[in-house]
């Protein structure tokens, strides 16, 4: 009995930062450093992506902090009704990469993902917004 809580409590605590923000979101080489981990590296996964779409890291590291602030689970702040009364978000933005449900699907819906899975991971989200730069910008990164 005492081993089952002693490993749930160290595996609680090795979870607890998987979906959490970086400390130092203004320092991109100190988030690249908070987050190199074992299972999901930031710069490795900014890295592939640009070596796939051509946008560069800097962009999509940058495209990312302005959209969430790098929170894991952010979404747009609800209206308001009488100003208090909170009613519906403006939009369905998401996750890293404030991907739109339309948008999020070809993220969100593999296998393994869950519900909005593909929006609060970093990898993903780093691959959704490559794509959609390059997408919207297709002469600058050819």
């Amino acid at each position: 009995m005492r081993t089952r809580i002693v490993l749930t409590a160290v595996g609680l605590a090795l979870l607890a930062g998987c979906a959490t923000a970086p400390k130092q979101t203004r320092n991109i080489c100190a988030v690249f450093d908070e987050r190199d981990g074992l299972f999901s590296s930031w710069q490795s996964a900014a890295e592939r992506t640009e070596k796939k779409y051509g946008v560069p890291v800097p962009i999509l590291m940058a495209t990312m902090y302005t959209e969430s602030g790098f929170q894991p689970y952010a979404r747009p702040p609800r209206t308001k009704l009488f100003g208090f009364i909170p009613r519906t978000r403006p939009s369905t933005a998401y996750g890293y990469s404030q991907a739109l449900d339309g948008t999020g699907t070809t993220i969100s819906h593999r296998p393994g993902t869950g519900l909005h899975g593909g929006r609060t991971s970093p990898t993903r989200s780093i691959s959704s917004a490559g794509i959609t730069i390059k997408t919207a910008w297709r002469p600058a990164f050819r």
